[in-house]
Parts: structure tokens; sequence; C-alpha cells
């Protein structure tokens, strides 16, 4: 028997529905939250904190993580000292820690700090812990989601945990990663990690970004996927992204041997449309290929984090791999993040029990 996906009906909100949901559910005197957030150049990076601190006042702590890269922009690295500032003038009592990416040889070790950061603070103290994905890489928040709900899972932690992004896909485009060459399993999301190639039917489905030809060519080389279904944003706030981002790619789909048939569209604000895509995608493999070596799927989210944040939640409900190429820097173009339109706050509500009864 098919186990049900276990968020299909997740309680999920947007924009001015989140607002209402804040001001009803933080409410809540008995309410303790913990923010845990990135301090970086992110011109979104100050929307969340603002938000909770204006409801729950002195309720709220942070876990402010600092991403450290060698050798960044200046222009973004001032930009990320003065939001540290303004973060600790929004919520006075915050930490904020340090987390290097990459080891001093190169590989990416930021999952593994950020654990270390967050193992500082005392989390049963908490009653809900809300991760602010807006200005934090995947490699830190994708470990730090998957520790917490092991520990409300295993009853260690009395926490309810919320997901939160600050979506604006035209701020996305104006952000441009220049990523590392080496592309590992996110710590915590190697699923079968380590078989070879020839064992099962690898599934490699890519978030598919403008300027990110280059990273997700390396992905694909070092996967070797047998079959690639690229992930194109639909419905998306501009029609003709998804037009836009196949012309872009075409050669590149060309190489991967891309069947037309097989892209995968994922809206661009609701999480759970993507993880109900992967989670079928899954059963469907496991049926197809049980006689015959078994399946294995592999999400790389380089793109809209709303679509990398239901990606994520597939990826703690069933089997499924993430890989990823790290940013070593970032570049950002200023008039197309400043051009961009206000961020909406997107928020998924991972639970053990349906939150429509808490809600009510």
């Amino acid at each position: 028997m098919v186990e049900s996906p276990r968020w299909d009906l997740c309680f999920t909100t947007e924009g001015d529905d989140f607002a209402d949901f804040c001001s009803s559910y933080f409410s809540d005197e008995r309410r303790m939250v913990l923010l845990f957030a990135g301090a970086g150049f992110d011109p979104r990076t100050l929307i969340l904190p603002r938000a909770l601190r204006a409801i729950l006042g002195a309720r709220l702590d942070a876990l402010f993580i600092r991403e450290h890269r060698e050798e960044p922009a200046r222009a973004l690295l001032e930009r990320a000292e003065t939001n540290v500032l303004d973060l600790l003038k929004i919520i006075p009592s915050a930490s904020v820690e340090f987390v290097s990416i990459f080891a001093p040889d190169g590989s990416p070790i930021a999952g593994r700090n950020a654990l270390t950061a967050l193992s500082t603070m005392n989390l049963a103290k908490y009653s809900d812990i809300v991760i602010d994905f807006s200005a934090l890489s995947i490699g830190v928040s994708f470990p730090v989601v998957r520790h917490i709900r092991e520990l409300i899972q295993a009853t260690e932690l009395p926490a309810e945990l919320h997901l939160v992004v600050a979506s604006s896909p035209q701020t996305d485009d104006g952000i441009r990663a220049i990523v590392s060459d080496q592309t590992p399993y996110i710590h915590g999301f190697q699923a079968a990690a380590g078989i070879k190639a020839d064992d099962r039917a690898i599934l490699w489905l890519p978030q598919l970004k403008l300027l990110t030809e280059p990273a997700l060519e390396k992905l694909w080389r070092q996967i070797e996927p047998h079959d690639t279904c690229p992930i194109l944003p639909f419905p998306a706030s501009n029609p003709r992204r998804a037009d836009d981002l196949l012309f872009a790619f075409k050669d590149y789909l060309k190489e991967w041997d891309v069947d037309p048939r097989s892209v995968v569209y994922a809206s661009e604000k609701n999480p759970l449309d993507i993880y109900r895509t992967l989670i079928r995608l899954y059963h469907e493999r496991e049926e197809v290929f049980r006689e015959s070596g078994g399946s294995q799927i592999i999400v790389s989210p380089i793109g809209s984090k709303v679509v990398a944040i239901g990606t994520l939640i597939a990826a703690l409900d069933r089997p499924i791999a993430i890989r990823y190429a790290e940013a070593e820097r970032y570049i950002m173009d200023e008039s197309i993040a400043s051009a961009a339109a206000e961020p909406s706050l997107v928020h998924i509500w991972l639970s053990n029990t349906p939150q429509w009864e808490a809600v009510e």
C-alpha cells in the first residue's frame, strides 16, 4: 500500500493571507518564536523579521546567519553589514553567527557549519520555529530544516515548524551565483547517493534559471542521469518566463536529450505544486523500475525559492536526493533588484497533524 503524502493538505498562506495568519496565530501570548534567517546582502533580508517583530515583540528571538565566502564583492559586503545592523535594531536579543560555506580545500561545508551554529540555541524553549529562506543559501537552510523536522518527529522538540520566503522572481533574476566546480549532495539529502550509475535508473530534475547554464551543465556531467526532466515555472509572475528559459537552454536541452513531453511545470506561488509532482513521480518510477534495479530521483533546485522549498518538502517525505552547485560568490544587478515588485511572503506550516484544526 502506498503511503499518502504527509503534507498533501498542508496549510499554506501567501501575501495578505499570511499577514492575517500572523496577526491571529502569533498574537497568542503563549507563542515563543525563534526565527532562523540570513543576514546577507539580499534586499529581502529585513522583510520577515520586521513583520514578526511587530506582532511578537519580546517573544521573538532570532539566530541570523552570516554566510562567509572568500573575496565577496565590496558593494554586497557593505549591504550585508548594513542589514546586520538593521536586524539587530529590529530584534536586539538576536544572535549573529558566521558560517563558512567552504572548507580551506574548497569543499562545501555549509550544512554542517549551520547545524553547529544552531546547536548554540536552546530550541526547547520555543513553541514555534520559523525558517526564513529569503537570504539563506540552500546549502544552509535545507540541512537545518531536516534536523529540526527530525527532532520534532522524534518528539524531542515540542515545536511547530514554519517555512517562509519573501518571494520575488525578479529579484532572483538580478542575483547571479558564480558556482563551485564541486557539486555534492546537500548534507542530509544524499538518499541513495554512492550508488553506481548503472545500479538504478537515475532521473534528474534541474530547476532552470537564467544565467545558471554552466552550473547545471556541471551537474549533468557529474550526475550522468539516464533521463532529465527540467523544471520550469508556470504559473509564473512573468507569463513568458518558461518560454524564455526554454530558448536560453535550447542547446543544453538537446545535449541532455530532453524529451519535450518530459518538462515539469511548477507554480512560483505554491510550493505544494512541485511537491505533489515529485511524490507522484517517485511512486510511478518505483513501480516501473522495481524489478530492474530500482530508481533514484535527484533534484537540483536553482531558481525560485518557492519551488526549491517544494523540492525540500518532497525530499523530507520520500528518499529523493538533492544535489547542488554552491555559490562561491554572487553578482547582483542593482537595476533589476531595485525595480522588482514588492516581494510576497509565502508560508508553509509543516506538522504531523492537520493544521486547520489549530487554525480554527
